[in-house]
């Protein structure tokens, strides 16, 4: 492919985003990015330490005693909480938004930049960074290791699909702000050097750049207007990235040829949400007091960096639709403490800040101000940007990376440019825009088609001395006196005679050709070039400057005294690199198998032998037909729900290609994959709010004693089977087994690629058994199944389970905390803190996933609220004391492990007992995986106890668990014939009469019809309980015939029955189904009319069809049991 800059055996693409907050990965398949430059993997969700999962990891790295990594992200800050709650974290080091250095530490950077040249570690170690409590470490290690976490963590992934793939195979993109030195980003090339990523693999990618590149691809779905027309040719448009650190702002026109054309060179600052933390930590030091402040910070970093992370949260969610009037924050109780304990008072109002509970509250005006400075700032200058002449043609403003969710940044920037004709647009996956961006310009860089240097580039030279110049450094050569060091800008033939200053550069020319060049000293009319070692010459004159003298540019230029080689002296490979792809298109269709089968039935006496060859079976509509252009699915949970969706047109060409919602972002500003089943109704019975909005918005009622008559659900079920009143079309609906669905997902994307290679991992594999444990909130559903030849899925046992899932759990950490306080303690608790009560039970829910994950933790920290522990003191008039080895820490409780643990027993023993006993039966015994899923599967408990007792079995756990069956779902519903047999969960049948026989049958039922004796509401079985159904084909019919000679209409009753052999149509495991009318108007051969019913199973649905000469009906009813 012309312009790839990767090897010709590279297969992978992989990208990791460095960011100040947060960081990730991504890649991409070579021969795949051809195809679809959107087909770029991610990481399936970082687990925060409360059972969240984000999108990215926090940037954060503990070290030990000893200098030797421990962790990074989300496991960093769990360990380093634990240490510091078990006072043992001295001499460890935490690091956390260090990348800020590299734009702040000029110096220190310029002296690792002549480091790199002398290759010498003398200068190199003078380079430290501090940790949160001020302690040193080399940068360079601090970097290096967590470019190495991120790496590590990618092949860990990459060795589950593609076992010992060589580092060869596999080329590098590490993104860098776009407004940072060379200085800075040679110091990270240095870094991921040390991290073991081969310099000759690496390119390094400007972050807006990349997320410009990702855009351009994306082109849809995104919040407010289409962003399709910026990228058409002749269009121009702006990134702006905002980060945690940084903001970096680019300017790019779309060439005829599609390429990109930047226009003004990169610019931005230190803006980055970072500011906006600054003025919140001088607003608490403002309120609570400088002496208080100080005292906390320093004696409490625990919860000092906790009330960080609190804002951080906050601060994403501030200026939503719901328009709060006050805003709150959780503050430490510790905080509260010392302001007491310095000021002799508690605290209430300070400022118009007053507590609520174990919280501050203050207007929302008062929050706005603390972005004020950090937006305005940012607006201002992208105002004055577009002012511009050379940006007059600028029609969009993209708004990427993290910062760029803030709701009042994006309000702010709309307002400055009100006036202009400039739409503001900011993308629904801005979070990886640059990361999945890095991937795509890692593949192909021939879009970017000029760049414009923002600095000024040359070399070192000796010119002939000229006594009104004021150089300084003089030179005999020859008997001629010359200037030595004078910087010489790149002006030559080569460039299309281009200035490298401030001007447009063709990057297809190599500029780094120049380092053959030599002249001869023969003219002192022309400039004779010694070529020294010097690196990226990063001088910062106006556009219409040349530089005359390295002196003037002391701070910018490098001047070593080693002149053995070149180094990349002119480093433009960080100027030049660039991105793009081809969009792919899929399709699907399934045939619907309507092999002849015939049944033989008895009635009335009469044995009827019939064929449905001649009924003609109405096709049903299918979410593949009938004009659809979308499947979508929804995963409605018992915890949490979810939705995804596929484009008919691209499923063919990728089964994987499917979209869910990029995050649902809770009321504390985390993301999350999926939102909490919880519902709010107003007075009037009103629908209000769904998910996190209903748990905030409850929340603020009951803090302002409002709730009143409002109505809050939360963790139900309800079934969407064509209920029209959801606003789902019940001929458009098809309802899928979870664990089935879930099995679909996992078997297109466990998939193996070896260069041009793909085949299925052995789980999946022709003959494989495998066995389903769909872990929810309410239930666990038990599947079995057998991958047959053609791929399809056979049902080996019918579905089976138990009300066994995370919501036992829940119920008895309930008890649990019901013993520690006692149970009037906790009932009246319940009663006057409501809030407080769903804290602990969403803290609960979360912290249960992660809980078992580190072995080696001989007790576990949970937090309740300050105000339960003042609750137990008053009621019993003494300091909260108890026993089994569960002790109060602050606003902890520090909980021996076996406690917690033991919590869980109920329902994993439930779970395995129930699983052992299925898996003893004849028809499983060549089940050999487990395959857990569900959201309860995310608990490393539930886990590692399914792995010890199946042992001998392969138990596999999908990392994205938590989203397999919306996905599956949605794959499901392009293909339902995938499933291609089942097994009946239940006994199906007809109503009818038979003949009444006096020793059997019960005299209530005895009804006479032209003379005869007949006994009515019997159930005629069609298909027994255990029975095996082929997906699609007519196995089951009947023919009956009319109880009276002259009936005009035939009523058939369809039923269900959880036994094998159900004699009446009535009883506690009966159950109807359903009824359909047939007309049959012509009575001439009296009750001898044939009326032809047939079930046909169609993946989760049955469709029954009766027929009588040209007269037919048809109805579709639920079969998922």
């Amino acid at each position: 492919m012309a312009g790839m800059f990767v090897e010709d055996d590279t297969i992978i693409v992989a990208a990791i985003d460095f960011g100040t907050t947060y960081s990730g990965w991504a890649f991409s398949f070579r021969d795949r990015y051809q195809n679809d430059p959107l087909d770029i993997q991610t990481h399936s969700g970082w687990k925060s330490g409360d059972g969240l999962t984000t999108p990215k990891v926090p940037t954060c790295i503990l070290f030990d005693k000893d200098g030797h990594f421990c962790s990074f992200g989300y496991e960093a800050e769990r360990m380093y909480a634990e240490l510091l709650e078990e006072d043992s974290a001295d001499g460890w080091k935490f690091f956390s938004r260090f990348k800020m250095c590299l734009f702040r530490d000029d110096d220190g950077l310029a002296q690792c930049h002549s480091a790199l040249r002398i290759e010498s570690r003398r200068i190199l170690n003078r380079f430290k960074l501090k940790d949160v409590n001020g302690n040193k470490m080399l940068a360079l290690t601090v970097f290096s290791e967590s470019l190495k976490f991120l790496k590590n963590n990618f092949m860990k992934l990459l060795e589950m699909r593609i076992p010992s793939v060589p580092m060869h195979y596999i080329s590098w993109v590490l993104t860098v702000p776009a407004i940072w030195t060379d200085k800075a980003k040679e110091f990270m090339r240095l870094a991921a050097l040390e991290a073991g990523i081969p310099g000759a693999r690496l390119s390094l990618a400007y972050e807006p750049e990349a997320a410009a590149l990702f855009c351009k691809k994306f082109n849809c779905q995104t919040k407010g207007p289409n962003i399709q027309s910026a990228f058409d040719a002749g269009e121009s448009f702006l990134v702006l990235d905002c980060g945690g650190g940084t903001v970096d702002i680019t300017t790019y026109q779309i060439t005829e040829n599609g390429k990109m054309r930047e226009v003004h060179h990169p610019t931005g600052g230190p803006w980055g949400g970072m500011m906006v933390d600054g003025a919140f930590l001088e607003f608490m030091e403002g309120i609570f007091g400088t002496s208080v402040w100080l005292h906390f910070v320093r004696n409490n970093i625990e919860d000092y960096l906790e009330l960080k992370w609190h804002f951080e949260a906050k601060k994403r969610t501030v200026g939503e639709q719901n328009k709060r009037k006050d805003e709150k924050i959780k503050i430490p109780q510790s905080l509260f403490d010392i302001y007491e304990e310095i000021n002799h008072k508690k605290f209430d109002n300070v400022g118009g800040v007053v507590r609520a509970k174990d919280k501050i509250k203050f207007s929302t005006e008062i929050m706005v101000k603390l972005f004020d400075e950090t937006t305005s700032i940012i607006a201002d200058h992208l105002y004055k940007l577009l002012k511009y002449p050379a940006l007059s043609n600028i029609r969009t403003v993209l708004m990427v990376g993290g910062f760029s969710d803030c709701i009042l940044l994006c309000d702010k920037v709309k307002k400055y440019l009100s006036d202009m004709p400039i739409s503001v647009i900011c993308p629904d996956d801005a979070v990886l825009s640059v990361v999945k961006g890095a991937v795509i310009f890692g593949n192909s860089r021939e879009l970017i088609q000029e760049r414009v240097c923002p600095r000024t580039y040359g070399i070192a030279c000796n010119v002939p001395y000229d006594s009104e110049q004021p150089y300084i450094s003089l030179q005999n050569y020859d008997g001629q006196t010359v200037s030595t060091n004078v910087f010489k800008t790149l002006y030559d033939s080569k460039v299309s005679n281009t200035k490298l200053l401030s001007t447009h550069v063709t990057l297809d020319i190599r500029i780094l050709e120049i380092s053959n060049m030599s002249t001869e000293n023969s003219n002192v009319n022309e400039y004779t070039l010694e070529l020294q070692d010097y690196s990226t010459l990063d001088t910062k004159g106006d556009a219409d400057d040349d530089v005359s003298s390295i002196d003037e540019f002391e701070d910018a230029v490098e001047y070593l005294e080693d002149t053995d080689t070149l180094l990349s002296a002119l480093e433009l490979e960080n100027l030049i690199e660039a991105v793009d792809g081809i969009n792919s298109v899929t399709n699907i269709s399934m045939p619907i198998d309507t092999s002849e089968v015939s049944n033989t039935l008895q009635y009335d006496d009469i044995e009827v032998s019939s064929s449905l060859d001649d009924l003609e079976i109405p096709k049903q509509p299918t979410c593949t037909e009938d004009g659809n252009v979308v499947v979508v699915a929804i995963d409605f949970g018992t915890t949490y729900s979810g939705w995804a969706f596929s484009l008919l047109k691209k499923f063919k060409d990728d089964k994987l290609d499917i979209q869910t919602n990029n995050g649902w972002k809770s009321g504390d500003g985390l993301v999350t994959p999926k939102v909490p089943t919880c519902i709010l109704y107003n007075e009037n019975e009103e629908f209000n709010s769904f998910g996190y909005e209903a748990e905030s918005r409850y929340a603020e009622l009951i803090d302002d004693n409002r709730a009143g008559d409002w109505r809050y659900f939360s963790r139900f079920k309800m079934s969407l089977f064509c209920d029209d009143n959801a606003g789902i079309p019940g001929t458009q609906l098809t309802l899928a087994y979870e664990p089935e669905a879930a099995a679909l997902y996992c078997r297109e994307s466990t998939y193996q690629r070896k260069g041009q290679l793909i085949g299925p991992i052995s789980a999946f594999g022709t003959g494989e058994s495998l066995l389903i444990l769909d872990c929810g909130g309410g239930t666990i559903d038990i599947t079995t199944y057998e991958i047959m030849t053609n791929g399809r899925l056979k049902e080996l046992h019918e579905p089976t389970g138990g009300p066994w899932g995370g919501t036992i759990v829940d119920k008895a950490f309930m008890k649990f905390i019901e013993d520690i306080f006692g149970i009037e303690v906790w009932e009246k608790y319940k009663h006057e803190y409501k809030v407080e009560v769903l804290d602990i039970q969403r803290h609960f829910e979360l912290k249960k996933r992660t809980v078992g994950e580190s072995s080696e933790r001989s007790e576990l920290f949970l937090q309740f609220p300050r105000s339960l522990f003042d609750k137990y003191e008053e009621f019993y008039s003494k300091p909260f004391t108890t026993e089994n080895g569960v002790s109060r820490h602050r606003d902890k409780l520090r909980i021996p492990r076996e406690n917690i643990i033991s919590l869980f027993d109920e329902s994993t023993t439930a779970i395995i007992n129930h699983t052992r006993e299925l898996l003893q039966r004849p028809c499983l015994v060549k089940v050999k995986t487990i395959l857990l899923i569900g959201g309860f599967s995310d608990s490393a408990i539930l886990r590692n106890k399914v792995i010890k007792e199946f042992s001998e079995m392969t138990v596999m756990c999908p990392d994205d668990a938590v989203l397999s069956v919306v996905k599956g779902a949605v794959i499901f519903g392009n293909t339902p014939g995938l499933i291609q047999e089942r097994v009946s969960p239940l006994t199906y049948g007809i109503a009818c009469n038979v003949p009444f026989d006096a020793d059997k049958h019960p005299k209530p039922l005895l009804k006479y019809c032209d003379n005869r004796a007949l006994c009515s509401c019997v159930f005629q079985v069609l298909v027994r309980k255990g029975d095996t159904v082929i997906i699609g084909k007519n196995d089951f019919e009947t023919i009956f015939h009319p109880t009276r000679a002259h009936d005009r209409k035939a009523t058939i009753c369809v039923y269900t029955s959880t036994e094998n052999d159900p004699m009446y149509t009535f009883g506690p495991y009966v159950q109807e189904l359903g009824i359909l009318e047939l007309d049959i108007p012509d009575t001439g051969l009296g009750k001898f009319r044939e009326i032809k019913v047939c079930l046909i199973f169609k993946s989760t649905e049955l469709t029954v069809i009766a027929k009588e000469g040209d007269n037919l009906v048809s109805g579709k009813f639920n079969c998922l049991g």
